[in-house]
């Protein structure tokens, strides 16, 4: 492993033994020796973190045999043990490696050559199983993102579209007007998760759009200020005259989400909090990105080690108690920025606080004004809709969506009966919404099979599972207009009257 320095930890009570491993490694310009005389010692100096990896004899004053390895291993598993024994035993040596060892040595054969060889080979072993244990969570995220996606997509488009609906009829105070903003909130945020999980395992195609930074914080700060208890002070600090980015809205809601979490977790008995954005110069400047945007998020609570700060945005790292924290937050936040042309920096000393400073680059272009995201009055239209959805729930919510927006609707539980409706209906159907996956014909052969009869029918399909999956899938044809849920009422409602206001080239 050149050009890194190795780090090794000797465990070995016996000091001739230990002072002729220790010259071994001395000589050499990538290692380092230290020594612990028992167990108990080891343990010690593998808490306080900084070994790379140990070298460990069975028998000690206060530990023998396997059960050696084992605490070892139990109390640093990121750390690759090699042992060295007395007893040339292949099952000896075949139960340590089991135990959890990367190698077992028999002391008597090995020199200085092949002392070094086996604790380089240890290091880079475990640093790949280490990587291949990762990429196995993550496939195993993807394989749970991608499956669970559609159900769970299904239930939020009907919590949440039902919950702006009926906040769209409330006027503020109305009584359960805050509970009913709760639900939502929540909804929405649960939304970000399973988004999250979509971008971790690469399920989930970016919507880039140019967007005004400041617009987005402001959009989401009611839902941050709800995630923080009222003993933690929050700040906004937004440039005027901010320049605009172009990424995708929903990775940046995530991107502040995490972050703010992040930072209330960190001051559990209170503190402040600043979110803060500005226009920078990057120094020294270069032609790909001179002019950046700067998003900082400040807090004032424990803060991070070095050695914390080098791993946060390893997947699964995390320094919560088990159970309270996934390790994905941060390795999200990083992929997002990476993602676009971005940078981070996190300032921070232990006890004084966090500061996450995150660079992306700005554009001169404005940022498009944003549409109400709430269901505006609209006028009686003449089109008919069929609407095809076998998820009761989510017809009934995009059927009342439909209605609200001035469209006649058909509603059907499955293709059969939507090719009954349609064979019944004698007027003309301006727009098909169907469901993608749905039992016995899926959304995209019943597309085909009315086209025959309905030549100028336009068509929009809608999942649950993210546009990546129904592209790579090839569940619909290329260039359909496609809808993703969890779809809010407005959404749906500007992209029916898109399709059906565009000319039909059908």
């Amino acid at each position: 492993m050149p050009n890194k320095l190795i780090r090794v930890l000797l465990i070995e009570d016996n000091p001739i033994e230990a002072k002729l491993r220790c010259q071994m490694l001395h000589g050499v310009a990538n290692f380092s020796c230290e020594c612990a005389a028992s167990l108990a010692a080891g343990l010690d100096r593998l808490a306080r973190g900084g070994i790379d990896a140990v070298v460990l004899d069975l028998s000690l004053p206060d530990s023998s045999g396997l059960e050696t390895v084992h605490a070892v291993h139990e109390a640093s598993a990121d750390v690759p043990v090699v042992v060295l024994t007395a007893s040339d035993d292949a099952d000896l040596a075949g139960d340590v490696v089991q135990a959890g060892a990367q190698d077992c040595l028999y002391k008597p054969q090995v020199d200085s050559h092949g002392f070094m060889r086996a604790i380089r080979y240890a290091v880079r072993r475990h640093a790949l199983e280490e990587q291949l244990r990762q990429s196995q969570k993550i496939q195993a995220i993807g394989q749970l993102a991608g499956g669970v996606a559609h159900d769970f997509n299904n239930l939020l488009t009907i919590i949440n579209g039902r919950a702006q609906m009926a906040l769209a009829k409330m006027k503020p105070g109305e009584p359960f007007q805050k509970e009913m903003q709760v639900i939502y909130d929540a909804g929405q945020r649960a939304a970000v998760l399973t988004r999250q999980l979509l971008a971790f395992s690469r399920r989930q195609n970016l919507r880039l759009e140019i967007l005004e930074l400041n617009a987005v914080i402001s959009d989401v700060e009611k839902m941050l200020r709800r995630i923080v208890p009222e003993n933690i002070a929050m700040n906004f600090v937004l440039a005027p005259k901010l320049n605009s980015v172009k990424a995708d809205r929903g990775q940046l809601e995530q991107v502040l989400i995490n972050l703010v979490a992040n930072a209330r977790d960190a001051m559990p008995t209170g503190g402040s909090m600043t979110i803060q954005t500005e226009n920078v110069n990057q120094d020294p400047p270069t032609s790909s990105m001179e002019q950046q945007i700067l998003l900082s998020v400040t807090d004032s609570g424990t803060g991070m080690s070095p050695a914390t700060i080098a791993r946060v945005f390893e997947p699964f790292f995390t320094t919560k108690p088990q159970g309270e924290g996934s390790g994905l937050g941060m390795a999200i936040v990083h992929g997002v920025v990476a993602q676009l042309g971005g940078h981070i920096e996190i300032f921070s000393d232990p006890g004084k606080g966090v500061s996450v400073k995150i660079y992306l680059p700005a554009l001169d272009t404005p940022a498009k004004a944003r549409s109400s995201q709430m269901l505006q009055a609209v006028d009686v239209h003449n089109e008919t809709v069929l609407l095809v959805e076998d998820d009761a729930g989510v017809r009934d919510l995009t059927r009342d969506v439909i209605r609200m927006s001035g469209y006649a609707v058909l509603s059907c539980a499955d293709a059969q009966e939507a090719l009954r409706v349609s064979g019944d209906h004698k007027e003309p159907i301006h727009l098909l919404i169907a469901d993608i996956v749905m039992p016995g014909m899926s959304g995209a052969e019943l597309a085909v099979a009315m086209k025959p009869q309905r030549p100028d029918m336009r068509v929009l399909f809608m999942s649950g599972y993210s546009g990546r999956i129904v592209g790579e899938q090839h569940l619909i044809p290329p260039n359909a207009h496609f809808i993703h849920k969890p779809f809010t009422p407005a959404d749906l409602a500007r992209k029916v009257r898109e399709i059906l206001a565009a000319p039909n080239v059908s």
